[in-house]
């Protein structure tokens, strides 16, 4: 059976590939973050999917550099009402009606102690309620939350909240020089055909159309008939091949409409969904220390470090490489805990200098100079890359 029989019909500019014409409608609104752009859009599917357990978006990047409009690029383009952008306590998901589904948008996002706990709760059973206890004029009650919600968050501060989105996808804007010509370009053609910021253009409002046709009220279920041949290069890192699963799964719901169904109604991807998922997860570079789940700090870092092996760098070494204080090296360090090949050595030296200390006229010594310090190291042993299909 042919997905298309029974989901949305495409626009014909759209034929080609849904993935494709989005992300290219998506590019004339905001240029470059194509990557980025087509994670954000996965999280959102990831509400329309059985057997997904929820992506969330963690945008970073320095003030004006564009993570905000970014991520308002990707609610101009989504079916209206998809998305609920505004500051929130964490009760008010008890008591206000937010339909299952809703995507949660925090900009500039303030670690909260109470809202942090909503979220990783809300995150960890992402298909299931909460509920809240409560009294109502002395009778008990229980309130409920919407299941399958999803947060894009963005901050500054790549560690901020890190540790409450457990599921979270980490994206960086491109803050290159390159990236800054190409914006003030834009902003110049907009200013010469007087076009608004987020023009409503025919383009825009087929997008809306899709994704509104695309919406499904119950979740569908997705298999992925050729798993057994995906090779995982850390069998360790559990929650990073989930998710990985999990944005291939959004992958083929994004183009339900050209996938086929199998005899127990679930659809099926397949090996160009795998090469596209591949695509956004790791971006132009498949080796694994390129992972998402890195801010691009430490996946310079990581690359200074890979590139060195099997000699080791010191913090000051790699400050000196990546022209930061070796303070921020020790920030940027902890994100590599987690990968594979990552590890660090502290070594003792010992030197003596010129300088001869007296005691009592007749014992004579050189001082002795005791200095300690941390190496850092990037085993090779992943050159292969972190996924891959096995012929």
């Amino acid at each position: 059976m042919i997905a298309s029989e029974t989901s949305p019909q495409l626009p014909a500019k759209m034929q080609y590939d849904p993935v494709d014409f989005v992300l290219d409608i998506a590019n004339h609104l905001h240029v470059g973050d194509r990557r980025a752009i087509g994670l954000s859009i996965c999280a959102v599917l990831s509400t329309y999917i059985a057997n997904s357990e929820g992506l969330h978006i963690k945008a970073t990047g320095g003030s004006g550099k564009g993570k905000t409009d970014l991520l308002d690029l990707v609610t101009t383009i989504l079916n209206p009402g998809k998305v609920l952008r505004a500051s929130a306590s964490p009760k008010a998901f008890f008591y206000h009606k937010i339909r299952a589904g809703t995507i949660i948008y925090f900009d500039d996002y303030k670690p909260n102690d109470d809202l942090d706990n909503f979220i990783k709760n809300a995150t960890s059973k992402f298909h299931e309620a909460l509920d809240h206890l409560t009294v109502n004029n002395g009778k008990p009650e229980i309130k409920k939350s919407s299941p399958r919600l999803v947060f894009f968050v963005t901050s500054v501060n790549p560690d901020q909240g890190i540790e409450v989105l457990n599921r979270s996808i980490m994206i960086d804007v491109d803050d290159s020089p390159e990236q800054d010509r190409k914006v003030a370009d834009l902003i110049l053609e907009r200013a010469k055909t007087g076009e608004i910021r987020r023009p409503l253009t025919d383009d825009v409002i087929e997008c809306q159309k899709f994704f509104l046709e695309l919406a499904v009220e119950e979740p569908v279920i997705i298999a992925i008939p050729f798993a057994d041949k995906i090779k995982w290069a850390d069998p360790s890192n559990r929650r990073d091949l989930s998710i990985f699963l999990d944005v291939l799964r959004s992958v083929t719901f994004w183009r339900r409409n050209i996938r086929e169904i199998d005899e127990n109604g679930a659809l099926m991807a397949t090996e160009e969904d795998f090469k596209t998922a591949k695509q956004f997860f790791y971006g132009e570079d498949t080796c694994s220390l390129n992972t998402y789940r890195l801010t691009k700090s430490a996946r310079e870092l990581a690359k200074i470090l890979y590139c060195s092996y099997p000699k080791g760098l010191t913090r000051e070494e790699v400050a000196e490489k990546m022209e930061v204080g070796v303070s921020r090296i020790s920030q940027i360090k902890k994100e590599l805990d987690h990968v594979p090949g990552y590890r660090e050595e502290n070594k003792t030296e010992c030197d003596y200098s010129d300088d001869i200390i007296t005691y009592n006229d007749t014992t004579k010594t050189t001082k002795r100079i005791t200095k300690t310090y941390t190496v850092m190291y990037m085993s090779k042993s992943l050159e292969t890359g972190a996924v891959y299909l096995d012929r």
